[in-house]
């Protein structure tokens, strides 16, 4: 699972997102209007994630960068290329790109036996 964290109206909002990663960014597909005007030009935070529910191990990433909208015709025609599973059935086709300033992540260990 992927999210995107940003301001709206300086409160902190995260969100589920639809992601690639291309070249030395991530691209995300959005709601036309939902995120888009709210992040262009702020810096954002993705984390992804992938967790077993079970043994509680996995790993997270955390990317930082500043968003951008994609309006260069060859960016979008390369974005809607691209697979991707929408989690909602509206329409997700407004592309923002993430440029990475920031990468860390964590691998998380299995729980302790009890």
């Amino acid at each position: 699972m992927a999210r995107i964290a940003y301001l709206e109206d300086g409160i902190p909002v995260i969100r589920p997102i639809n992601f690639t990663v291309a070249g030395d960014g991530v691209v995300v597909w959005t709601v036309p209007g939902r995120h888009g005007a709210a992040v262009a030009g702020q810096t954002v935070a993705v984390e992804v994630d992938q967790i077993d529910p079970d043994s509680h191990s996995g790993w997270t990433v955390l990317l930082t960068g500043q968003a951008t909208t994609v309006s260069d015709i060859d960016e979008l025609v390369a974005a809607v290329d691209v697979p991707r599973l929408p989690w909602v059935s509206m329409r997700n086709d407004q592309v923002i790109r993430v440029e990475i300033d920031r990468i860390s992540g964590l691998r998380l260990a299995p729980a302790p036996s009890k």
